[in-house]
Formats: C-alpha cells, sequence, structure tokens
C-alpha cells in the first residue's frame, strides 16, 4: 500500500483531460478504471486526489445545445429517500441540521477558504464525492431540462439548488 495515495501496488492515479476527472491505472496490468481499486484506503486516497488535483482541474463547462456542466455536495438527512451514503451507514441528522450544515460549506465556499470540489471529496454524502462532485456521466452534461426534473431552483439555474428529495449545493458558471 503506497503511504501517500492508500492505493494497492502497481496502482496510480491518472487525470483523464477529455472527462477532466482522475482514474486509476494499474501499470503491472495496464488496466484502467473509474473506480479506486477495491483494497484501496478510501481517506488517503481523497486527501492525495484533493491534494494533487485542483478544484480548477473539474470546472463546470457549458456544453453544446444549452447543456452544462455541474457539480454538488450531497447533504442527506433522515428524510431522504435513501438516509445512508458511502461514509454514513444510517443518517439520523434532520433536515434542518442538513441544511445549516450547507450553509456552513457554502459560507467557506464564498469566503474562497475552500473550493467545493475539494469539500465535496471529504464532506458530501453523494458516491459523486470520489469525482469530487462532479456529475458529469458517460452520456455527457446535464441538459437543462434533466437539471429541472432533478431539482427546483427559484432562480432558474443558480448556485444554490433545492432538491426535491435531498440538499444539494450545485454552483454552475
Amino acid at each position: 500500500m503506497d503511504s501517500d495515495s492508500g492505493l494497492p501496488p502497481n496502482w496510480i492515479v491518472r487525470f483523464s483531460k477529455s472527462k477532466s476527472l482522475p482514474y486509476y491505472y494499474n501499470t503491472a496490468t495496464k488496466d484502467s478504471q473509474w473506480d479506486p481499486p477495491a483494497d484501496a484506503d478510501e481517506v488517503k486516497l481523497k486527501a492525495y486526489i484533493a491534494r494533487n488535483f485542483p478544484a480548477s482541474a473539474i470546472e463546470p463547462q457549458t456544453g453544446p445545445s444549452g447543456k452544462i456542466r455541474c457539480a454538488h455536495l450531497l447533504v442527506k438527512h433522515k428524510g431522504s429517500r435513501k438516509p445512508s451514503s458511502w461514509k454514513t451507514a444510517e443518517i439520523t441528522r434532520t433536515k434542518e441540521e442538513a441544511m445549516s450544515i450547507i450553509l456552513g460549506y457554502e459560507a467557506k465556499i464564498r469566503a474562497g477558504s475552500v473550493h467545493l470540489a475539494d469539500l465535496a471529496v471529504e464532506e458530501s454524502d453523494c458516491s459523486s464525492a470520489r469525482k469530487r462532485g462532479d456529475l458529469y456521466t458517460p452520456l455527457g452534461p446535464y441538459s437543462s431540462w434533466s437539471c429541472a426534473n432533478m431539482c427546483t431552483s427559484t432562480e432558474g439555474i443558480s448556485e444554490e439548488v433545492i432538491c426535491r428529495r435531498s440538499l444539494r449545493m450545485l454552483p454552475l458558471r
């Protein structure tokens, strides 16, 4: 196990220029994959990625035909559709507590003390945390139609979006 990255022997982190995401490469077998190897130390790996791949590497982008690319930080609560996550087996916080946490994160992001992508790696309840909160899919960026179906916003595409099922921050540029 690499003491810095938390990856098993022969595994390294590479960065995909086309997808603007980190991926995992085995130097012995030449295999590559988007998900970390099963026996990786997730805590060390997340910290390694946050240190070595700047938040600016995964910038939300405007795509063709009104499509957008966005990142988010999900904070679930006990009323969420599935009140568990990759980091917490059973989520017991109230919706109000989740909103308070999100507002705290928003204050840190607006103050410039942390980037959303770096915070998402450590704090998001979404599995997209391993991709620094990036919601890009193999099918491409979300269209404004699919974002509208997923979330409700009072100001169209804005920096803060309250979703029907959970509380999320979706900074869009």
